[in-house]
């Protein structure tokens, strides 16, 4: 740029061009709007933190791990598999805490992987869950009405629970395709709950 050029755009006279607001802004490192004379909060970037079994804070988001697969990422009750992390997902940290009131990191994604809950949850939709509920599933067992994901004989299945007066009803959306299943005190168990769906996103085809 000749001197000139630039003695005038810095007494007001003359304004830059487009492609030198943008190379300006390269060498710079600066905002293009802020060279325009616009006022701009700088926002640092977030960094993404390593992938990791748990959910992680960072300001003003919560990255929780999206695991992949459907049952051997499962040890002890809890998503443990590293391996099956493909991902670190950020959610704003006021929908977590405030919103979902969620105050621990026990927190993963996974996909739906059947048409079981259609029209609610479809094949490849993915939902947030709230690992803290994990147990027997028994008529005492539920904490409140919802669905949750659980651990049938090896296989996880997302379903349905209801608390009625001395039993808990597990059901799908589609019960001619799987019958519903009644808890009672003496059922004999064998059925895991390992989270409660908190939060579901839709995958458009």
């Amino acid at each position: 740029m000749h001197r000139n050029t630039l003695y005038r755009i810095e007494k007001g006279e003359s304004e830059p061009g487009i492609s030198l607001v943008w190379r300006m802004k390269e060498v710079f490192g600066v905002d293009a709007a802020r060279l325009l004379g616009e006022d701009v909060r700088v926002i640092q970037p977030t960094l993404i933190p390593d992938l990791c079994t748990r959910a992680a804070e960072d300001k003003d988001y919560v990255f929780v791990p999206h695991f992949d697969g459907q049952s051997s990422n499962i040890y002890g009750g809890a998503f443990n598999d590293l391996d099956r992390v493909r991902t670190m997902q950020p959610f704003p940290r006021q929908f977590i805490r405030a919103h979902l009131g969620i105050t621990h990191n026990q927190l993963a994604l996974m996909d739906v992987s059947d048409r079981d809950m259609e029209p609610l949850l479809r094949d490849g939709d993915t939902v947030l869950l709230d690992t803290s509920v994990y147990a027997d599933l028994y008529v005492d067992s539920v904490p409140a009405d919802g669905f949750y994901v659980l651990d049938m004989g090896g296989t996880l299945m997302i379903r349905r629970l209801q608390r009625m007066p001395g039993q808990v009803h597990v059901s799908c959306e589609k019960p001619n395709w799987w019958l519903p299943i009644v808890i009672t005190k003496d059922s004999p168990g064998g059925i895991t709950v390992l989270g409660r769906v908190r939060w579901a996103g839709v995958r458009f085809a």
